[in-house]
């Protein structure tokens, strides 16, 4: 620990720093893990340390390896995915904890680490993790409660990931449900489906435009983009996300299809609502939806007979 210290704090000359960093790196062959440990602890945090020695000892046994995988700026991404690839449970609990962590290493993380490591990394507010390694983190291990937690605390959250959390909560419950002997399955999957539903829409409310086309696009690929759920936005008076939906499945503009559904008694409605591949037996269901007296905020309209032909 003093040889290194010396090298890299007390500026030698070159000659004698070569001879140091030459005993150093000799000194990885060193029998006693007590020995490389110190070396470890003296070079973990230091941008001049030799990168041999950082690589060997990031190669180390766990208790070493975890020192410099979780600190050296000597490491590259490519030896953090190396890492994150051959290592251990705690190399990678180390490296998803490390400062301003990489979309490639985190999205590395995502596709391999443990729920334990991926609950590190979920905490670890400076690594830069993009929406598709969260999903993948959600996909693969959305049943461990504590990364869904850490997932959701995580701010500036996108609508799908946070969505995609709740339906692996759903699909918790209701699996921990029909086991009790609680609820029937069929019972248990409607419940969780309702509850998905209330729950999207909710984080819909106040949605920017760009996030909420965003999550119409993941639901859609998700198959959770159904009649069910648009005829719920609709009576729960949340129209940006109805408009939004009718919008992707039909393929017109949004603008548009908000014209057509200010009046849903129209041709132009069926037509948007057959565009849209919506079954053609739910059509009055829609229309009776639409009706402004049917929706929160909206008058009654003033046409005689129309509720009763609704």
């Amino acid at each position: 620990g003093a040889l290194a210290r010396a090298y890299l704090y007390d500026g030698l000359g070159e000659d004698v720093a070569w001879e140091a960093e030459a005993a150093l790196l000799a000194l990885l062959d060193d029998p006693s893990s007590l020995v490389r440990r110190a070396l470890a602890e003296a070079c973990a945090a230091c941008v001049n340390a030799p990168r041999p020695l950082i690589v060997a000892l990031a190669g180390d046994q766990a208790e070493i390896a975890t020192l410099v995988l979780a600190r050296s700026p000597v490491l590259t991404d490519a030896d953090l995915v190396d890492g994150v690839a051959i290592g251990c449970l705690a190399a990678r609990r180390a490296i998803a904890g490390r400062l301003d962590l990489s979309p490639a290493v985190a999205g590395a993380l995502a596709e391999i680490a443990e729920p334990e490591a991926l609950v590190v990394l979920a905490r670890n507010r400076s690594a830069h993790i993009t929406t598709g390694s969260l999903m993948r983190m959600v996909e693969r291990h959305g049943d461990v409660a504590a990364l869904r937690e850490a997932v959701l605390a995580r701010p500036y959250l996108p609508l799908e990931v946070r969505q995609s959390v709740t339906t692996r909560l759903a699909e918790s419950l209701s699996a921990f449900a029909v086991s009790s002997g609680w609820l029937t399955p069929a019972r248990s999957a409607r419940a969780s489906r309702e509850a998905q539903e209330r729950t999207t829409l909710a984080f819909c409310a106040e949605a920017h435009p760009v996030d909420l086309a965003r999550l119409v696009a993941h639901l859609k690929a998700c198959g959770q983009l159904n009649a069910g759920l648009l005829l719920r936005a609709i009576l729960s008076g949340n129209m940006a996300f109805a408009e939004m939906a009718l919008a992707d499945l039909s393929g017109l503009p949004v603008r548009r299809v908000a014209g057509l559904m200010h009046d849903a008694s129209t041709a132009a409605f069926a037509a948007l609502h057959r565009k849209a591949g919506l079954p053609p037996v739910l059509l009055p269901a829609f229309s009776a939806a639409l009706w402004p007296g049917a929706r929160p905020g909206r008058a009654p309209s003033p046409v005689p007979g129309r509720a009763c032909r609704a």
